[in-house]
């Protein structure tokens, strides 16, 4: 996708709109895009200043490196922030890391059942009334389900 970058008016030109208006280039958006896609919204919002809804408890597993779960079920967190729920993470990484041993399984177990329910959690967790320790355990059901 292409975006025409937004260039200020010159002291001659007439006021006027400029060529993109609003100032969405200044926002975050891309950033947070990033973040969520990296699996890193916790580390984003935690450095913004923003509350953690419950779904992002599982985003660092639905889109996490294979070297990074195993990281992350050794106990390590590797310069990342740790997580109030980071026992219950660390248990259904274990579950991840036993259904999906080597990085081709990973990213099919995260594309067909880690990322589907992160996106159904995203829309539906604070309407639920969901918190973190659920959201893993929503995960940890799907994790069942997909074995099964």
């Amino acid at each position: 996708m292409w975006f025409r970058r937004r260039r200020d008016k010159g002291p001659d030109e007439p006021d006027g709109e400029d060529e993109v208006s609003g100032d969405w280039h200044d926002s975050d958006v891309a950033d947070e895009v990033s973040a969520f896609l990296a699996g890193r919204l916790v580390e984003f919002y935690t450095f913004k200043g923003r509350p953690l809804p419950a779904w992002v408890a599982l985003n660092r597993l639905a889109h996490a490196h294979h070297s990074e779960v195993v990281i992350l079920v050794g106990g390590a967190t590797r310069g990342r922030l740790r997580a109030p729920w980071a026992t219950t993470e660390r248990f259904v990484a274990a579950r991840v890391l036993a259904q999906a041993p080597t990085p081709t399984l990973l990213d099919q177990l995260q594309s067909q059942v880690l990322v589907p329910v992160e996106l159904k959690l995203l829309s539906h967790a604070r309407a639920r009334g969901l918190d973190a320790e659920e959201v893993l355990a929503t995960a940890a059901s799907a994790l069942d389900t997909h074995a099964g």
